[in-house]
């Protein structure tokens, strides 16, 4: 088995000044969540080589693991690390035609169907890597103030000559690009809302992502917004995000956004249940 590479100075500063700046890399996949993963996974001429569905993959849980930070770590990796990272996470799902995760196209494209092949070239997964590694610094930089680094806006727009493009002021724009950037990962990684009520489930709704890509997409979404994970408020009905490091309400239990709590709902609505319960005990009494 290929032996793990450590991340280079680069990446590490720029690991240290995102959780300096409240950044997070825990990964917001539920208890339940399991990922399939190849038992081996062949590197050849810069390409990684995985086996065909069926046997040789395997169940694996990937809570409690640090998917999105590890995979920055391949920004300047050896291409062992990648094969090493295959093997732990998955692939990317690339589309052979657009050297694009699959997750993206729900329909066939004018260009052409999309066609998740076996084989997936190094040089890119090399760009997505260095592009998650500079939306994390950018992401650090905008939460405290400042511009960004003129070589990670190169990295996450590629093409353009200058970066960024206009005056130099943190303003609404520099973050709409960040915002750009994500939703777009979020569209090619799949990540969609599921709605699970019967078969045994509780009653919950959450976010499901196609792939390793989409993981990696959401994880980044949630840690660019300095959040832990999605919960829908009991009061006022609204998707929010935990805060890095809060647990997921349990099940049975209202969860309460930021605003509602302010407003006192989670307190008044603790009172009229504690009413209830004494109602209901007199009456059996």
């Amino acid at each position: 088995m290929p032996i793990r590479q450590r991340p280079t100075p680069e990446t590490l500063e720029v690991i240290a000044r995102a959780r300096s700046a409240g950044l997070r890399f825990e990964t917001v996949l539920s208890e339940d969540d399991w990922v399939q993963v190849p038992e081996r996974v062949a590197l050849s001429e810069a390409r990684l080589i995985f086996p065909p569905p069926g046997s040789l993959w395997r169940d694996f849980r990937i809570k409690r693991r640090r998917p999105l930070e590890e995979f920055i770590g391949l920004a300047d990796a050896e291409p062992e690390s990648f094969q090493r990272y295959s093997e732990e996470y998955g692939r990317l799902m690339l589309c052979q035609l657009h050297a694009r995760p699959h997750g993206r196209w729900t329909v066939t494209p004018a260009a052409g169907a999309c066609d998740a092949g076996l084989e997936e070239p190094l040089d890119v997964w090399r760009r997505y890597a260095r592009s998650a590694r500079a939306m994390v610094s950018l992401g650090a930089d905008l939460h405290r103030g400042h511009l960004g680094q003129v070589s990670d806006w190169r990295e996450v727009f590629p093409g353009h000559r200058r970066a960024p493009w206009w005056r130099r002021s943190v303003d609404t724009d520099r973050r709409v690009l960040m915002e750009v950037v994500t939703t777009d990962w979020l569209a090619e990684g799949g990540v969609r809302p599921e709605f699970r009520w019967g078969h045994g489930h509780p009653l919950h709704f959450r976010l499901v992502a196609s792939g390793l890509f989409g993981r990696l997409a959401l994880d980044l979404a949630f840690s660019l917004a300095l959040s832990g994970g999605l919960e829908v408020c009991a009061g006022c009905g609204k998707p929010f995000g935990r805060p890095p490091g809060g647990r997921r309400a349990a099940t049975g239990r209202r969860a309460w956004c930021p605003e509602c709590k302010a407003d006192g709902r989670d307190r008044k609505a603790a009172a009229r249940d504690a009413r209830a319960r004494r109602g209901a005990s007199s009456e059996a009494g």
